[in-house]
């Protein structure tokens, strides 16, 4: 961390990293990934602006996120690339480039994301399309509450993994910020053992008992509760 270098150093302000790169002659597209720069960047190479991540702005009302994983090609023609990032965080616990970038050629960085998106929008779309299937059948028989139990854990796992990794949702929904995606993946974690513990006492009934649901129906809830009804404030200090 930063801050343990110096303790001027916080989340909260405005920051600019630089990073020289050094290459053999070549001549061809390279490509940086950041994986997520939280919470907003303005991307600069060998001093031209290639990318607009947000809104950078030292006043915070002025601030505005735009978390969102970038793959930005770059066209080397020398022995290095000066890349610079400007950065405002007046919104997360954790601002800054706080994850691994990657350097590369384009072509082999853009086609393993392609890769992995189209891998995970898979199954993403596999778990909304069960959630729906199990909703359906909850709705043609009522008194069959194991199908509903069952599309909350799928659209918990739709959520949870559609944060995680390449953060298809984020890339949707580039205006939402660092809090929410935390809320979201939390409220999924708290809520996941409740499902599974309804799911499983609705088709074995005999093999559960009804007050060891109950206090974890309790637990999940009050959980829940405290994390949706978290303010941010008290997110970005802790």
């Amino acid at each position: 961390k930063l801050s343990d270098v110096d303790s001027r150093i916080t989340a909260q302000g405005v920051a600019t990293y630089r990073l020289k790169i050094l290459l053999p002659h070549i001549s061809r597209t390279m490509a940086i990934k950041f994986l997520n720069i939280t919470p907003n960047a303005d991307v600069f190479v060998d001093g031209v602006r290639v990318a607009e991540i947000g809104d950078v702005n030292s006043d915070p009302k002025a601030s505005k996120p735009g978390n969102m994983i970038q793959v930005l090609p770059i066209k080397v023609s020398g022995t290095s690339v000066d890349l610079v990032v400007s950065i405002s965080n007046y919104h997360n616990v954790n601002g800054g480039l706080n994850r691994p970038i990657y350097f590369g050629f384009y072509d082999d960085i853009r086609e393993t994301r392609e890769r992995v998106l189209s891998l995970e929008s898979l199954f993403l779309g596999g778990l909304m399309l069960m959630g729906l299937y199990q909703i359906a059948l909850f709705l043609l028989d009522r008194k069959r509450k194991a199908p509903l139990y069952m599309a909350l854990l799928c659209f918990l796992s739709f959520f949870f993994a559609g944060f995680k990794h390449e953060m298809v949702l984020l890339s949707l929904m580039p205006i939402w910020d660092g809090e929410i995606r935390t809320k979201f993946i939390f409220s999924a974690l708290a809520l996941a053992p409740m499902g599974f513990t309804y799911y499983a006492y609705n088709i074995y009934p005999a093999h559960f008992i009804q007050w060891v649901n109950r206090t974890i129906l309790a637990i999940a809830s009050v959980f829940t509760i405290i994390i949706l009804s978290t303010p941010k404030a008290f997110l970005r200090v802790f």
